[in-house]
């Protein structure tokens, strides 16, 4: 759908005063869109936050229809030890489906940080005034540490979960 002044929404997925509901509670409420301010509090990657909502609501949704063929599976009693082994598609599926609540998840913070910049409170305290003067090397020695500990984690989840796997193949 082309807008006037040159932009466009992609994916649109329009619902009759849908928006005007959400944001104020009555359906014929009114919503400003980003051309109704001023350029300088304008978020500065439009396009980020843009994909990142869509990105992040697709997953969702991606989640929900694998609820409901999960659902129907375990309703129709096809789930026991004995005959999950016939569901390999739905198994595969959940399998791919590990790294996307992360991707959701990431999206979801994008979406947040990226979207309420170039304010921190809106109409009060702009970012340039918020952000902090710490060092780099405090941010550096925080972010190092913050790598290890996470990576050790990791390392160690690797660890039991191939022990735990090993296991279950004895």
């Amino acid at each position: 759908m082309a807008q006037p002044n040159g932009t466009k929404n992609d994916w649109a997925l329009s619902i009759p005063n849908g928006l005007s509901f959400l944001a104020t509670g009555d359906q014929h409420g009114q919503v400003q869109g980003l051309k109704s301010f001023p350029k300088a509090d304008l978020p500065p990657a439009i396009a980020l936050i843009f994909y990142s909502f869509r990105i992040m609501v697709a997953v969702g949704i991606g989640f929900f229809g694998l609820l409901w063929w999960t659902g129907l599976a375990w309703l129709k009693g096809q789930l026991s030890a004995e005959t999950i082994g016939s569901h390999r598609w739905l198994l595969r599926v959940w399998t791919a489906s590990i790294p996307l609540g992360y991707l959701a998840t990431e999206c979801g913070w994008i979406v947040r940080e990226v979207g309420r910049q170039p304010w921190v409170i809106y109409g009060l305290l702009r970012t340039r005034d918020a952000a902090s003067t710490l060092p780099v090397s405090v941010v550096a020695v925080s972010l190092v540490t913050f790598v290890i500990i996470y990576s050790s984690l990791f390392i160690l989840f690797l660890i039991f979960a191939a022990r735990i796997i090993r296991k279950a193949l004895i």
